[in-house]
């Protein structure tokens, strides 16, 4: 690009930087037993009333939130909208996980296909990465770019038939979590207004109120 004029210059488009991820899921700490997806301290799981439909996956979500102890300050909770999106202090990390039904007379007979992350940077903007797990399911491997892979569906009938599932690069996560939506879709008041009970807890309670308890709102209430 070039401005004209008496200081004109010639100007070059840079791509902005983002930090360089973890090659592996593994290495990114965020599960404490990768074989049974046990999150690490401080990784909250959460679901949502009414979950996207996404090629017949099966999803699991989680949350972190960084901070320093309680008392937590405006910096280290997230900013409660009753009505509208929430917003996020920086090195808040969204993660999701997909598994795949691969037998159609037995739904419980999955495989890890991904995970994807989105990160909220001291900038203010998020950046998203997928993990693709490897086919032994042992762990996931960061992509670079987009990929496809066809997986195998065994039929009622005994037959197989082939889902192509795409994996989204960087890019494709940003044409959908866009500034207008905060770049968060997914948790919102309603959303996440419903009891749920904790993994491997014997927690169950509503969500916004264990949040609330949890100090992770910038506010208190009682639902």
């Amino acid at each position: 690009l070039m401005s004209l004029g008496l200081e004109g210059k010639i100007l070059k488009l840079v791509h902005a930087t983002t930090p360089q991820p973890p090659a592996t899921l593994s290495a990114t700490g965020a599960f404490s037993d990768l074989a049974t997806l046990t999150p690490a301290s401080g990784v909250l799981p959460f679901d949502l009333n009414s979950p996207l439909w996404s090629d017949n996956a099966v999803k699991q979500r989680w949350i972190a939130v960084p901070n320093n102890g309680a008392p937590y300050d405006t910096t280290e909770t997230v900013g409660f909208n009753a009505t509208s999106e929430w917003s996020y202090p920086a090195g808040t990390v969204l993660i999701k996980h997909f598994d795949l039904p691969i037998d159609d007379t037995n739904p419980t007979v999955r495989k890890r296909i991904e995970t994807r992350f989105s990160v909220k940077t001291a900038a203010g903007d998020w950046y998203g990465v997928t993990y693709k797990w490897r086919a032994d399911g042992r762990d996931a491997d960061l992509l670079d770019s987009s990929a496809t892979e066809d997986i195998a569906i065994t039929t009622a009938d005994g037959g197989t038939r082939v889902q192509p599932w795409y994996f989204p690069s960087r890019n494709d996560c940003t044409s959908c979590h866009i500034p207008a939506s905060s770049q968060v879709l997914g948790p919102r008041t309603w959303q996440l207004n419903g009891t749920y009970a904790y993994p491997g807890t014997s927690t169950t309670g509503n969500q916004l109120q264990i949040w609330s308890d949890l100090g992770m709102f910038d506010q208190t209430f009682t639902t």
